[in-house]
């Protein structure tokens, strides 16, 4: 966006991922919070998705806002690498779409910069994020164009900035992010069986035996994957979480 440029078009993402609500003190329905975001993304077009997800951050409870906020993604890629950063440890607060920075590129021209995330982790410090395709890098040598952004970028905004691109997400991660997600809304009888089951657990296991021991079945399985979400559980390798893989109690809840 250049400086100047008209600043939140009203169009509606075209994918909401996601549709869970919370109940309020009456029982009522308590729908998600807005987004955050200084400029909404204009609607999909051909060969373009937008994409909306509800994340639950820590600062979001903090601000009393227990049924999460939507948080917005341009396109699927932005989606991916903000599943990945939901499922993260240290993740304190995930804002969108912030105000634009203003920097002189390469050219010698005066333009501005919409930073796509900007996270700050629970040590505040803040890292704004550039989320693009590796060949449009490639192609547009982003890279130097980012490196201009970031010595115009006021330490008032951000610690660091990062530049990530679909050759620099790890496709395992982003399969485990995406189940971590989808798997993150409580079961308080599985995951307090869960629980019980996995505090005294010593050395590693398969996830098919806690899920055995644990005796619920899918949701036993889904509990254990919201353990790993939470970084109760940790995966003992770098694989998928299904339940074949290995599982060990993370440092932090030893």
């Amino acid at each position: 966006m250049r400086a100047g440029e008209e600043a939140r078009p009203q169009r509606p993402p075209a994918i909401q991922m996601e549709g869970q609500m919370a109940l309020d003190d009456c029982g009522g329905l308590m729908p998600p919070a807005p987004s955050r975001a200084w400029r909404t993304p204009p609607s999909a077009t051909k060969g373009h998705n937008t994409v909306d997800v509800v994340a639950h951050l820590q600062a979001d409870r903090d601000r009393g806002l227990n049924a999460g906020r939507i948080i917005f993604a341009e396109s699927l890629l932005e989606a991916t690498a903000l599943f990945v950063i939901l499922s993260r440890r240290g993740v304190y607060d995930v804002e969108e779409q912030l105000q634009p920075i203003d920097f002189t590129d390469v050219d010698g021209a005066e333009r501005s910069h919409v930073f796509d995330f900007r996270v700050t982790y629970t040590n505040g410090l803040r890292e704004a994020i550039a989320v693009k395709p590796a060949a449009l890098v490639a192609k547009h040598r982003f890279d130097a164009t980012l490196a201009r952004i970031a010595s115009a970028t006021p330490r008032s905004f951000a610690d660091r900035v990062s530049l990530v691109t679909d050759a620099s997400i790890d496709p395992i991660e982003a399969h485990n992010a995406r189940m971590i997600h989808g798997f993150r809304m409580p079961d308080t009888e599985a995951d307090t069986r869960a629980g019980d089951v996995v505090r005294s657990l010593v050395g590693s296991v398969l996830i098919a035996d806690l899920v055995a021991a644990i005796g619920m079945g899918a949701r036993g399985l889904r509990a254990c994957v919201r353990l790993i979400g939470t970084h109760v559980l940790e995966l003992t390798a770098r694989e998928r979480i299904t339940p074949a893989a290995r599982v060990r109690l993370a440092e932090a809840a030893r």
